[in-house]
This record gives C-alpha cells, structure tokens and sequence, in this order.
C-alpha cells in the first residue's frame, strides 16, 4: 500500500511539471504532444536514477538540486509582493 502511495504521488506532481515542459518545448502550443511529454517523462527519470544511482548521498545531492532550481523564484515572489503592495497602495488613493 505504501508503495503505491508513493506512485501515485509521484505522478500527481511530475504530470504538471512534464505538461509545462513540453509546452516550452513546442513553443508555446497548449496540448504538447505526446511524444514530446514521453520524451520529457523518460529523461526527467533518468535524471533521478542517475542522482541517486551515482552518488553516494543522493537525499543531500537533491534537496540541494531543488534548492538551486528554486532559488530564481524568491525574486519573482518578491517581484509579486512589491506589485501588490503598490496595487493596493494604489486602490487606497481611489
């Protein structure tokens, strides 16, 4: 049972993840095709074997993997809160 939670919430989060990478594959088409989502599928997971095949300490090497590939968004959030701040400074004048 717990191996099967573990499937499916594997899928649930790396569906999304393969839907946004073919549409920037195809650039910019809603409905990414399905080669193109098998494509990304197959080397996103080789991807994972290889981390943790080929490291010794592969839990450390990716939690700082998805550290690094989530550190750009900190100013993207900073970017929205400094929009909001200003929109609602904004509404408050009107």
């Amino acid at each position: 049972m717990w191996v099967l939670y573990h499937i499916l919430s594997i899928n649930t989060s790396i569906t999304p993840l393969l839907a946004r990478l073919g549409i920037f594959s195809e650039n910019g088409t809603l409905d990414p095709s399905k080669k193109t989502l098998l494509m990304w599928g197959i080397l996103e997971g080789l991807f994972a074997i290889v981390l943790m095949i080929g490291s010794k300490d592969a839990l450390t090497t990716m939690e700082t993997l998805a550290i690094v590939r989530a550190f750009p968004f900190i100013f993207v959030e900073i970017g929205a809160a400094v929009g909001l701040t200003r929109g609602l400074k904004e509404d408050k004048k009107h």
